[in-house]
């Protein structure tokens, strides 16, 4: 079984992307030069990195263009146009040089049983519910299994090319599974009772239960129930249980972590670009990095002089980036490296370290889709000539909504509602 995907960028805090800036502040939106903050909570990770998790801290997403909303699933017809975006990370795979083809031909070149993906979206509104979305690209072009007015949960688990398993709930006491099969439910939602964790005293259950899968198939749910106290991000006592995906049962509580345990993060594990099998870069297209000043007094860190920076030249004309028109430029990765991922339409990834606003460092990464002078607000790769483009909806600044646009090489399939804190991509 080969997971199909690529999603590059990284989380909270410790890297940052050109889509969204993070931010430590308490809750409540403030007005920038360029554009509005809005603080929100990002999920906590304490099942396969419990240094990852990230508790009592709020993050400010800064967002960029404004968008017209669009409806929930609107499918449009296939077109070349081109929208831009940011990264974030999730499975392995080469990259992939699509030929200037139809997009009839290009869809004869997915596997017999398409692509399939899960997504959810909050309301932005007190009546709108938000949506959870389970989709499919195959020959005919793209088509929803699944379409529901909710956005219940908290991440989702692919077991194979047809089962997926979601989580919902924070606490022990409203946490339950849904288990899905061809994009149809089997079956209601299983509540996880509170005594199947079976506690010790002294011990108390963190505010997300977690979703996994072993290297033997087991789906399991974890909990951090005690924190190391001179590191509070280290889980010092972890308990699993594993869920019988055919009978919907729970079985014996197990205090250790089951080998090759995967955790079905909101957005998957992340992969280094540096592993990623690129392409030759299209024919009169070339990325030169130098270095570059920004003195407008945008920086919240540094000065702002001898930047790292790129110019990308191509047959249309050249961008630079960073420059002062891209919003907390100071905390996305500093350029050093290129992958071409595609060449038609022209796509690639530049890497770095990135510092975020605590001072921590680590690798990120941002894609580009031609000489942009901003990175994508998301973007996912299959392996095949399917791939993803992740979009922010801003109404007077104010972030309203996102949604994918699936595309099959440089021609458009359609759109669909949805977040790069929750998409996932079946195995094939």
């Amino acid at each position: 079984m080969v997971d199909f995907g690529v999603f590059w960028g990284t989380r909270p805090p410790v890297s940052l992307s050109a889509g969204f800036a993070i931010r430590p502040r308490r809750s409540g939106c403030v007005r920038r030069r360029r554009g509005l903050a809005c603080a929100g909570s990002p999920p906590t990770n304490s099942l396969a990195e419990p240094r990852d998790a990230v508790r009592g801290i709020s993050y400010i997403f800064v967002a960029r263009r404004a968008l017209a909303p669009i409806r929930h699933h609107e499918v449009k017809p296939m077109s070349s146009r081109f929208l831009l975006g940011l990264v974030v990370a999730t499975a392995t795979m080469s990259a992939l040089s699509a030929r200037a083809e139809g997009p009839e031909e290009l869809l004869k070149q997915l596997p017999s049983g398409g692509i399939r993906f899960a997504t959810e979206l909050n309301g932005s509104t007190p009546d709108d519910k938000g949506r959870f979305v389970i989709g499919q690209v195959d020959s005919t072009g793209l088509k929803l299994l699944a379409d529901e007015a909710h956005s219940d949960y908290g991440a989702v688990l692919w077991l194979d090319h047809s089962r997926l398993v979601a989580i919902s709930g924070f606490t022990d006491s409203d946490v339950s599974l849904q288990v899905y099969v061809d994009g149809l439910r089997s079956g209601g939602r299983v509540p996880v009772p509170a005594e199947v964790w079976q506690l010790k005293p002294g011990e108390e259950l963190g505010m997300l239960a977690e979703l996994g899968r072993d290297d033997k198939g087991q789906v399991w749910l974890g909990n951090c129930v005690q924190f190391n106290e001179s590191d509070p991000e280290r889980c010092s006592s972890w308990v699993g249980v594993p869920f019988d995906v055919a009978t919907k049962t729970f079985g014996e509580t197990v205090r250790k972590r089951p080998k090759g345990l995967i955790h079905a993060r909101f957005n998957g594990p992340g992969v280094d670009p540096a592993s990623v099998k690129g392409v030759k870069a299209p024919k009169g297209w070339k990325i030169r990095f130098h270095k570059t000043n920004i003195l407008d007094g945008s920086a919240m860190m540094g000065s702002g002089r001898g930047l790292p920076a790129f110019t990308c030249k191509g047959p249309d004309g050249t961008a630079t980036w960073p420059t002062s028109d891209v919003v907390n430029w100071e905390f996305s990765p500093r350029p050093k490296r290129v992958t071409w991922i595609m060449q038609d339409p022209p796509l690639y990834v530049v890497s770095g370290t990135a510092t975020s606003p605590i001072g921590t460092s680590s690798k990120g990464s941002m894609a580009f889709s031609g000489c942009s002078p901003q990175a994508m607000d998301g973007f996912a790769l299959t392996g095949t000539p399917v791939w993803f483009e992740g979009r922010q909806e801003l109404t007077d600044f104010v972030v309203t909504g996102s949604h994918w646009i699936v595309r099959v090489g440089p021609h458009e399939l359609g759109q669909v509602r949805g977040s790069n804190y929750l998409f996932s991509l079946a195995p094939n």
